[in-house]
């Protein structure tokens, strides 16, 4: 078009060889993007068990995310292994301090005994009790100072927990504010097309046009920045749903 335009006279030397630098840089962006591309292919594939599949199909995952975090803090916190794997320890805790307490207490022995000490023969049932005094010293005390530890270890991963994912809900929500508006603007303007025309009938120059694409195409990323973003942010509050 523009070898055209100056064959013509209505563009010149410095217009055309922007065009061609824009070219250049074009080619040399979406060859990085290739080869960036291809190595996130190869790392799905590793973490896919070395087993291929097609990129091409792949689409981000269907979730609505709701208005009130308080519909998924449940769903957040059971989601969470380091919580879960407290909530074993405290139970086994409980258990260890239940028996601790148990074995403080007085045991009863019955048994059948033969006693010749006085000359006669005599048989009979023997009744006892048995106290511990130091053998289970210690052993209730250390069990619950155990299970205290624990329960605080637990009540503080919840808390880091539940308050990390009402900041990440609050950011998605944010993003997908931001993602909305971008998307209403792509689709009541046709800006590219307009520019292609206007730059075909001679209303704007060619640097005009590349100075107001720049614009466009700058929308269009920040756009995929941000889907990408809102994504990503999702995920990590559904990671045990996906």
């Amino acid at each position: 078009l523009y070898q055209q335009r100056i064959e013509s006279g209505d563009a010149n030397v410095i217009e055309l060889n922007k065009v061609k630098l824009e070219l250049l840089n074009a080619k040399t962006e979406a060859s990085i993007n290739e080869t960036n591309l291809k190595k996130k292919e190869e790392e799905l594939i590793i973490l896919n068990g070395s087993i291929p599949f097609q990129t091409e199909q792949l689409t981000y995952p269907a979730i609505v995310l709701p208005t009130d975090y308080a519909e998924i803090k449940d769903d957040v916190l059971n989601g969470e292994l380091a919580l879960a794997a407290l909530e074993q320890e405290s139970r086994v805790g409980h258990n260890l301090l239940k028996v601790a307490q148990e074995s403080w207490l007085p045991k009863l022995e019955i048994g059948y005994r033969r006693n010749t000490e006085s000359g006669a023969p005599f048989n009979g049932f023997v009744v006892g009790f048995s106290v511990p005094l130091f053998e289970n010293k210690g052993k209730v005390k250390m069990a619950r100072q155990q299970l205290l530890s624990t329960e605080l270890s637990k009540e503080q991963v919840k808390s880091e927990t539940s308050y990390n994912a009402l900041q990440n809900f609050r950011e998605a929500q944010k993003t997908k504010l931001l993602m909305d508006e971008y998307a209403s603007l792509f689709k009541e303007h046709s800006d590219l097309l307009i520019l292609k025309e206007a730059l075909k009938s001679g209303q704007i120059s060619l640097i005009e046009y590349f100075s107001e694409a720049a614009i466009i195409y700058q929308s269009q990323l920040n756009y995929l920045q941000l889907e990408n973003k809102y994504h990503k942010t999702v995920a990590s509050l559904f990671k045990n749903k996906l």
